[in-house]
């Protein structure tokens, strides 16, 4: 699944070929999540945030679930027999603008929103407004490009400076900052398996840091600048992959030993 600038989102098979299309009536999408136990696709842009209910092949009769009016009409029902997509009026009032990422934790409960610096958290069931972190990096490093949430105690968040912050939730401590990339940092993503996490950036690096003992443990360039990176789920080995301008490249992360002594040399094979 992706998002364009026209506000459309678009879907694809495994080869890349499209499925169907659906124009949402709503500004750029910036990003976008899925709420797999409730079978939901949140979405998040200039105009703030906005749920779809994705209902796959087996669903037979499908019918939107709101009032039929000029913005949520029978237009936004994909016919294509394997997806059928409506929107839901949950996420619509959260009161969020200019929504640059949005990340669902670990235990698919609630929904994390950056917006303007700040991480506003959600339930997921209700959309109820649960917490607010604000001030998490200095101001002059800039907008705060991507975040995530390590063992649910602590935030990381990349900075356009290319610092990369890491913070403790409660209390509000800043436990590190690393300033090894030289451009902004375009993503960060968490390699599941050995809790390494990975960073692209503008200066044409990956990098990988081990967040237990706070240190950049391998590097690896490439010859264009990064402007997003992910981890794709349930690969062994891990495969994760990195936008570039005009392509996508796909990475195999073979082996990592991480260590346990802060005075051992770090590895990682690629």
């Amino acid at each position: 699944m992706a998002s364009a600038l026209d506000g459309s989102l678009r879907f694809y098979d495994d080869t890349l070929v499209e499925l169907a299309s659906i124009f949402t009536h709503r500004a750029t999408i910036l990003c976008l999540v899925f709420d797999e136990p409730r079978n939901r696709i949140l979405s998040g842009g200039i105009d703030g945030c906005s749920a779809w209910l994705l209902r796959g092949k087996d669903t037979e009769g499908y019918i939107c679930p709101l009032p039929s009016t000029s913005l949520y009409d029978d237009s936004h029902v994909i016919r294509n027999p394997s997806y059928q997509v409506a929107p839901l009026d949950l996420f619509n009032k959260t009161g969020t603008s200019w929504v640059r990422r949005m990340k669902i934790d670990a235990d698919s409960n609630r929904l994390l929103v950056l917006s303007e610096n700040t991480l506003y958290v959600y339930n997921l069931a209700d959309a109820a407004h649960v917490d607010t972190y604000k001030k998490l990096v200095k101001g002059k490093c800039g907008a705060i490009t991507d975040f995530l949430v390590f063992k649910k105690k602590s935030i990381v968040a990349s900075c356009m400076d290319g610092s990369i912050y890491v913070v403790t939730i409660y209390p509000r401590s800043t436990v590190a900052v690393f300033k090894e990339h030289t451009k902004t940092v375009t993503s960060l993503a968490l390699d599941p398996i050995s809790g390494l996490l990975f960073s692209s950036s503008l200066d044409n690096s990956i990098r990988m840091w081990d967040l237990d003992l706070l240190r950049n443990v391998h590097q690896l360039r490439l010859d264009t600048p990064l402007s997003s990176l992910f981890v794709v789920p349930q690969t062994n080995p891990v495969v994760f992959a990195c936008q570039a301008r005009q392509a996508m490249k796909l990475l195999t992360l073979k082996h990592t030993l991480k260590e346990h002594s802060t005075l051992a040399s770090p590895i990682a094979i690629l």
